[in-house]
């Protein structure tokens, strides 16, 4: 079977009442991430193959114990993409676990909008 000319990896998305074909090719969000909210926090390291995506990040001078963790699915939409899913962050011998999203929005892929158990602003490292 021949290979689509987008290739592998694109999310495809048919619209309109003529069968028009668009998509929106997958983010690339493997690198370092700032810290948009506090600039003198360690950049995250997001790892991404395929559809999983996995980040982690420590705290700042502030939070020295502060050890972060997520671990989710990307799933791309039309304009927007989010990656779903869980993250643990550990400070001061205490853990917290719950949901997590990362959003991006088409039109800037070096921005990550974080919800849920954290909520703050990522920005391409060298972006």
């Amino acid at each position: 079977m021949e290979q689509p000319p987008w290739g592998r990896g694109a999310a495809t998305t048919s619209s309109g009442t003529g069968g028009d074909l668009f998509f929106d090719e997958r983010p690339r969000l493997r690198g370092l991430w700032d810290n948009e909210t506090n600039r003198d926090a360690p950049a995250w390291a997001l790892i991404h193959s395929d559809r999983a995506v996995k980040a982690s990040w420590r705290g700042d001078s502030q939070q020295p114990d502060l050890r972060g963790e997520f671990q989710g699915t990307l799933i791309t939409h039309d304009g927007e993409s989010t990656v779903e899913g869980f993250g643990k962050i550990t400070n001061a011998g205490k853990t917290r676990r719950g949901r997590m999203r990362f959003s991006l929005k088409v039109k800037n892929l070096d921005r990550i909008r974080v919800t849920g158990l954290v909520n703050l602003s990522l920005l391409r490292a060298g972006g």
